[in-house]
């Protein structure tokens, strides 16, 4: 191989070697290093915010006084505490069967004083009509669960 050639071949040799992906490194950080991924978490912190307030309006005008909220400056979840010991995982369950990520927020305390709540997904709910309109296909069935 000609000696000014060497240069130009071993880094296409490291492009394309197959033990390091070396592309995919490159390429990642060139699009750190232009701003791309700062922009797209500005936007995304921005859009989950929406939703998240959304979610929190919903929540309160269909279950006024249901529960306190744990609000964090980030994530993608709402935890909610329910005032009494109502039945998470049976609210977690029933939510869950209408379009709505829940977890119980008890199935989280390996001791055995509990706090029960429900943490709460949102990202996919896109307005307050949508959330109100998922909320009201369990509102009858929360409310019996929060009496019993």
């Amino acid at each position: 191989m000609p000696q000014e050639a060497v240069t130009r071949f071993s880094e296409l040799g490291e492009i394309l070697e197959t033990g390091l992906p070396l592309l995919p490194q490159k390429i990642l950080a060139q699009f750190l290093s232009e701003g791309h991924f700062y922009r797209h978490l500005k936007k995304m912190r921005i859009l989950y915010q929406q939703r998240r307030r959304i979610m929190l309006e919903s929540i309160e005008t269909s279950f006024p006084g249901l529960s306190g909220f744990e609000l964090t400056d980030g994530g993608m979840h709402i935890v909610t505490f329910l005032q009494r010991g109502i039945q998470d995982n049976a609210l977690a369950v029933l939510w869950r069967q209408h379009e709505l990520y829940v977890r119980p927020l008890s199935s989280g305390y390996a001791q055995t004083q509990k706090r029960y709540g429900l943490v709460i997904g949102y990202t996919d709910i896109r307005s307050f009509e949508q959330a109100q309109q998922i909320l009201q296909r369990v509102a009858a069935e929360t409310r019996a669960l929060m009496q019993s």
